[in-house]
């Protein structure tokens, strides 16, 4: 069943990768819509109930889920995350099982879906595209250059108003003829 599916899905990647993301281009284009999202519907529906009767639900939607939206986060091509996807499902089965057999106690499914989330979270946090410090980090950056333009802005108006004197203007005086002269 498994090399069906990765046989399926090395063969139909560029059909299913069109129907995913842009179903009415591949329509027009005269791809069958219909039996391309049957199929990949059905490989999917396939290893769920298969999974489902061995390792049950939670474990089945987390393997199936975690990998690839922590490999989404850190690309936005297809061939890339599929890539990572399966990197990251094969690293956490390892790593979980790993684990697992280090604290007896511990049950392999549970210990898996564990690293798995413990690796999306690292990924939500620090990937370079949309990690939530990294876009914090972006956004301070941004409201910094945007305040520095705003003070030379303000320096350039100052001086050209002919109000220069010997004594230097404030910081708020700055932001105020710069607001003033935003305005008009």
């Amino acid at each position: 069943l498994v090399v069906v599916t990765i046989v399926a899905a090395l063969l139909f990647t560029k059909e299913f990768t069109l129907v995913s993301f842009d179903e009415h281009f591949a329509s027009v284009s005269g791809w069958p819509v219909r039996g391309i999202d049957l199929l990949a519907m059905s490989l999917t529906t396939l290893l769920v109930v298969v999974g489902l009767h061995a390792v049950g639900l939670v474990l089945v939607v987390a393997r199936l889920i975690l990998p690839a939206v922590t490999a989404r986060l850190w690309s936005n091509r297809v061939a890339t995350i599929v890539i990572l996807a399966a990197g990251f499902g094969a690293g956490t089965g390892y790593f979980g099982a790993a684990l697992s057999a280090t604290f007896p106690d511990a049950p392999t499914g549970a210990v898996t879906v564990h690293v798995g989330g413990e690796w999306f979270i690292i990924s939500l946090l620090f990937s370079p595209h949309a990690g939530l410090l990294i876009v914090a980090l972006r956004q301070v950056r941004y409201s910094l250059r945007i305040a520095h333009e705003h003070l030379i802005e303000g320096l350039y108006v100052y001086g050209a108003s002919g109000q220069m004197s010997d004594r230097i203007a404030s910081r708020a005086e700055l932001q105020a003829i710069a607001q003033e002269r935003g305005r008009s």
